[in-house]
């Protein structure tokens, strides 16, 4: 029989995994009609239309946030929206360096963590709570969030996920997400699967990639919880390197 303390951390665990891991559904249609239409726009683009200005001050925002290890919720307002706006102008205006189709080969044995985000659902994670996203092969990656210890004694919660890459051409860099397994780390147990959150298994999500440099990956959608209003989450490449060090 599960004790009142499982208990508890079970509820918890399955509304905090309920709240991130619930991307809207994609309205491929309208994708594929934006990408075509950015495609063209971004063909002969000119010095001043290529948001290298705001590139380079998202980038060293992001970096400062790392170093600091600031959550975007813990951002002013103002600040928050100062950084919506150079995402906007770079899935806009910015062509990629690499083929959105080429998205998929870039992805294996890498690792991105969630640093900007403008969606609400951040409001619902610990203060202390990291997204990561560990791909480990070209079809399998953990989806992780991570803690510090004085989150009910949880180091990290892991959706094991298989996943693909839209190639295109209609959809290139469309990512969906089916999670397959549950597993936690708590209270220096390691690896624990958690048979409470078996309705998540083979659910479907997905990622709108609007951007990706191999250094800066852009998921760009409409919330349909929140008005349709646009959203942004900007995910960084981590290395072996020191956090923030993107030099070559």
């Amino acid at each position: 029989m599960m004790q009142p303390k499982q208990w508890i951390c079970g509820v918890f665990l399955f509304n905090l995994l309920s709240n991130t891991l619930a991307f809207q559904p994609v309205d491929l249609s309208c994708h594929s009609r934006t990408s075509k239409l950015s495609a063209l726009a971004m063909n002969t683009p000119k010095p001043s239309e290529t948001a290298e200005f705001e590139y380079q001050e998202l980038k060293a925002n992001l970096e400062e946030m790392q170093k600091q290890n600031i959550k975007s919720i813990r951002l002013t307002p103002e600040k928050r929206q100062e950084l919506a706006r150079y995402a906007s102008k770079i899935v806009n205006r910015r062509p990629t360096s690499m083929p959105m189709t080429e998205m998929g080969k870039q992805l294996p044995d890498s690792k991105w963590k969630l640093v900007f985000t403008t969606q609400a659902v951040n409001a619902d994670l610990p203060g202390d709570a990291t997204i990561v996203l560990d791909f480990k092969t070209a079809d399998k990656v953990d989806y992780c969030l991570e803690f510090s210890k004085k989150t009910l004694g949880l180091n990290r919660i892991v959706a094991k996920s298989s996943y693909s890459v839209d190639p295109g051409p209609a959809n290139p860099g469309v990512m969906t997400l089916v999670y397959d397994a549950i597993t936690t780390d708590l209270l220096g147990l390691q690896n624990l699967g958690i048979g409470f959150f078996g309705m998540l298994k083979g659910r479907s999500n997905y990622i709108r990639t609007a951007y990706f440099d191999g250094k800066i990956w852009v998921d760009r959608g409409f919330d349909q919880m929140n008005d349709g209003l646009e959203y942004f989450n900007v995910y960084v490449l981590q290395s072996d390197k020191e956090e923030g060090d993107w030099s070559d």
